[in-house]
């Protein structure tokens, strides 16, 4: 399956365009989250609205899919469910995380603002993704050296 038995081979392997594609979208969200304003979807210009929705759609997916994701490839690393249990265990597992993010985020001196809720959830997403990597890895090399 993979030419060398090496992490590095591994991590560009064509079974980890997931795990890239959410790295990507993660990254992705800063920019937007940060330079689009607030208040694009309420203006006149019609740039500015398509804009706010592309905002919003990656804000969603961000907010309400990737952390579940991420947490829940580290548990079961290989795609044994049909895709949409996988994705609403994924919704599932989100919706506990980010409140929980929250939480924590409120006692922190720099509290409950969009720069810190960011930070806080792509720190976890991507902390969780560098795991589903590791994860994924064993699970192969568990499957060819038995």
């Amino acid at each position: 399956m993979i030419q060398e038995n090496s992490f590095k081979n591994f991590i560009f392997h064509s079974c980890n365009y997931d795990l890239w594609g959410c790295i990507i979208l993660t990254i992705i969200t800063f920019p937007v989250a940060l330079f689009i304003p607030t208040d694009a979807l309420e203006s006149g210009n019609i740039f500015l609205i398509l804009g706010g929705v592309v905002r919003l759609l990656i804000g969603l997916v961000f907010i309400i899919f990737l952390p579940g994701y991420a947490l829940f490839t580290v548990i079961w690393p290989e795609r044994k469910k049909d895709d949409f249990t996988w994705l609403g265990l994924s919704f599932g597992l989100s919706l506990a995380i980010v409140p929980i993010l929250g939480l924590i985020l409120n006692f922190t001196p720099s509290g409950l603002t969009l720069e810190s809720i960011l930070m806080s959830t792509a720190i976890f997403t991507l902390l969780f993704l560098c795991g589903a990597f590791v994860r994924r890895y064993y699970e192969l090399t568990k499957k060819e050296n038995p």
